[in-house]
């Protein structure tokens, strides 16, 4: 992983969320982990040979399609192919004539289909459409991007595997969760007991779970890859549908065996002056902390940015480093005197856990199950604690 990491020039998370990205798009498993990394399943070895050349032909059409465009220095533009999301608002787009009715079709709110356009007509150098009192228009470059690129999503589509005929298949509730790291954590102990109570209440649905940051998460929402989302509250994401499911202070946490700050809580605007690792920006937490400190006037500037939650906690625990989390996130470290819990005050932030949802997507009764057995859970677990 690190390896292919390093090729593709991005960091080992995201490339690992994207690879689950696909395996949940696609409905299997791609590799398999081994003594000395990853070995591919069968059908990424049967993928591969179905996408390697409709790769070719991507890469291919984006050379043609910037040799025509206005940026002529092609060099200075990304290297990298669309993204199939791109792709397929682009094409909507192209083949409904306007962006109110693609994002209708795709389920999605309309700035982040201009979103996308933009991002991709970046990419390519120049303009796709042209807006008229009806919609949009193609351009000669959207003409020639649809043509090249609509081919290679269609072959990207069918290398789905069919499922066999016969049986209904069973309906599916995709569920996106944050990553636990502790098995004692409230959010762990809570989706468990949810999970086998669910199963209970809705044994007819077949239920998938997976986990990333906040950020991969509204993502795959709003790609209808999955169908609730459990996140931290982030208010740039107004248009979902969204439950409270519980809140909880921040801490900034340490290492019981080195005290970087005097037992009790800190004042936000002593936290600047520690060794302090938090995610990127993506990550909900980073988004909760930046927004406190841009309230309240301050500077956030951490030592080092690391996207592996479980690999901070494993740095702040050696010493000398520290970390915001809610401390029934690791409550079991903080019971065995690992770590020390440091409330944030003058003024506190707050993490809220919120289920979301797409707006105009139909909510069905499985979903709502999920959702408010969860909430009880974690209210339940908060009144234990």
């Amino acid at each position: 992983m690190s390896a292919a990491a390093r090729v593709c020039q991005v960091t080992q998370p995201t490339l690992s969320a994207q690879i689950k990205r696909l395996e949940l798009e696609l409905g299997e498993a791609l590799f398999g982990r081994t003594t000395v990394g990853l070995e591919p399943t069968p059908f990424a070895a049967e993928l591969y040979g179905k996408l390697a050349p409709v790769l070719d032909q991507a890469v291919d059409g984006l050379r043609s399609i910037r040799g025509q465009s206005k940026a002529r220095a092609s060099d200075t533009l990304p290297v990298a192919p669309p993204s199939t999301r791109q792709l397929r608002y682009f094409i909507e787009v192209f083949e409904s004539g306007a962006i109110s009715r693609a994002a209708a079709k795709l389920n999605v709110v309309q700035p982040a289909i201009s979103m996308q356009i933009r991002s991709l007509e970046t990419c390519f150098g120049d303009t796709l459409f042209e807006r008229t009192k009806q919609g949009v228009r193609p351009t000669e470059l959207g003409r020639k991007a649809y043509a090249i690129y609509a081919p290679i999503l269609d072959a990207l589509r069918n290398s789905r595997r069919r499922k066999p005929s016969g049986k209904q298949a069973r309906p599916i509730l995709r569920v996106g969760m944050l990553p636990g790291l502790d098995e004692d954590s409230l959010l762990v102990r809570a989706s468990t007991a949810t999970i086998m109570e669910w199963a209970k209440v809705c044994p007819e649905v077949e239920l998938k779970v997976v986990e990333s940051h906040s950020g991969v998460l509204l993502e795959w929402l709003s790609d209808n890859i999955i169908d609730v989302a459990v996140v931290e509250h982030m208010y740039a994401r107004a248009a979902l549908r969204e439950t409270v499911l519980s809140s909880e202070p921040l801490a900034i946490l340490t290492s019981a065996s080195y005290a970087l700050h005097s037992p009790g809580p800190i004042r936000l605007a002593d936290i600047a002056s520690l060794n302090l690792v938090l995610p990127s920006k993506r990550h909900g937490l980073r988004a909760l902390m930046d927004r406190a400190f841009l309230s309240a006037g301050l500077p956030l500037v951490p030592k080092l940015e690391l996207d592996s939650m479980a690999s901070a906690m494993r740095l702040v625990k050696s010493g000398g480093w520290a970390t915001v989390m809610p401390p029934s996130a690791v409550q079991r470290s903080i019971d065995d005197k690992l770590l020390v819990a440091h409330t944030i005050v003058k003024p506190s932030v707050t993490r809220e856990l919120r289920a979301v949802q797409l707006p105009r997507r139909r909510n069905q009764t499985w979903e709502s199950a999920f959702i408010n057995l969860l909430r009880e859970r974690l209210q339940i677990g908060r009144r234990l604690a």
